[in-house]
């Protein structure tokens, strides 16, 4: 008798779980879940994204290099003076000799001079101005009686610069 009672009430008791189960997690699971392709969507979305980020770097990386080296800054500095000085000057008043460049204007005389790896300035054999450094090498030709040409290759921060010149 015991276990014909005991049957009955686990019977009655189980069916009740099961049924307050059922319901209780059928009707309450109003939470939206995320699909394979939606998480696949985001996925390739954020891999897209962490792509981009190494030639981001790279860029940021060369053009601050670009803008922390002076030889390319001071070799605009250069030709800007050079260009200026040389160019309301009739090319029969300039001489070039070896590493000099001397140039008569207005009764002034103007020497460009390449020794020790840097270019000096005088105006009338006074003043000393440097316009550039760490310059290996330096040459200047003239071009048809027209123009005049500078080449020189500069170095900075293990780096190799050839730049012309003509004027």
């Amino acid at each position: 008798m015991n276990t014909i009672l005991l049957k009955a009430i686990i019977k009655k008791y189980v069916l009740l779980i099961q049924k307050l189960i059922k319901n209780n997690v059928s009707k309450n699971n109003k939470f939206l879940a995320f699909t394979l392709i939606e998480t696949l969507f985001a996925f390739s979305i954020f891999c897209l994204a962490l792509s981009l980020i190494p030639p981001l770097f790279q860029s940021v990386n060369a053009l601050n290099n670009q803008i922390n080296d002076t030889a390319l800054i001071n070799f605009e500095f250069f030709s800007q003076d050079i260009t200026r000085e040389l160019n309301e000057i009739s090319i029969k008043n300039i001489e070039i000799d070896n590493n000099h460049l001397i140039a008569k204007k207005k009764g002034r005389l103007i020497n460009y001079t390449f020794t020790k790896e840097k270019i000096y300035k005088t105006v009338d054999g006074k003043g000393n101005i440097t316009l550039l450094q760490n310059i290996k090498d330096f040459k200047l030709t003239k071009i048809n009686n027209k123009y005049i040409k500078v080449d020189l290759t500069l170095f900075e921060n293990n780096r190799q610069y050839k730049k012309i010149l003509i004027i």
